[in-house]
């Protein structure tokens, strides 16, 4: 008996890339009319056979026309697991509970950062990639401290007995205290894909 069902489900992990001109990338030989992209660790490229490449994200849904295969791209220094489904059109698809979530599981730091020093949170836990980071400024002095990306570009201040800063990122985050006397304490929440 053919297999009759319209929607075709698969989870790939991109291999991590060189940069930008150097991705590293992996091919699908599942052909549909719709793409929809259930989960991704991390943005990432891909293209329909041999058309243009494009952005694409974790709740995508692109009506593509016909199509053979899927080629996916990661410019990042990390692997990327994406999960997506492939169907027809003329078909309703809503990937909510289709899936099981990926597990994740959590490491805490509680630090002291000195003046003028920076803890660094490079995303990774051996292979694993984070999820989301959370951030909480404990100081009882009541110092600010400054949340910044890899390039130490500030995204955020958090002043002491403010609620926790979250975002979700598999990137670097870097935690400095600016201030220029004393002990600033932090807690650092990370949850990381298994």
């Amino acid at each position: 008996m053919q297999n009759t069902n319209p929607i075709k489900t698969a989870s790939i992990t991109i291999p991590a890339g060189g940069g930008a001109g150097n991705p590293g990338s992996i091919q699908s030989n599942i052909g549909g009319q719709l793409f929809a992209c259930y989960s991704a660790t991390a943005p990432f490229r891909m293209q329909f056979d041999s058309g243009g490449v494009f952005d694409c994200i974790a709740g995508a849904v692109i009506p593509a026309g016909s199509f053979n295969g899927l080629t996916f791209y990661n410019e990042s220094a990390n692997p990327i697991i994406v999960v997506f489904a492939v169907g027809v059109l003329g078909i309703s698809f809503i990937p909510t509970n289709t899936f099981k979530a990926a597990p994740t599981y959590t490491k805490g730091t509680d630090g002291a950062l000195a003046a003028g020093a920076t803890l660094t949170f490079s995303g990774l836990d051996g292979i694993n990639n984070r999820k989301q980071i959370t951030v909480q400024n404990c100081d009882a002095g009541g110092n600010t401290l400054v949340v910044q990306d890899g390039n130490a570009n500030a995204m955020a201040l958090i002043t002491a007995g403010s609620p926790p800063w979250t975002l979700e990122t598999t990137g670097v985050v870097k935690v400095k205290n600016p201030n220029g006397t004393g002990l600033s304490r932090v807690i650092v929440g990370e949850t990381f894909f298994s």
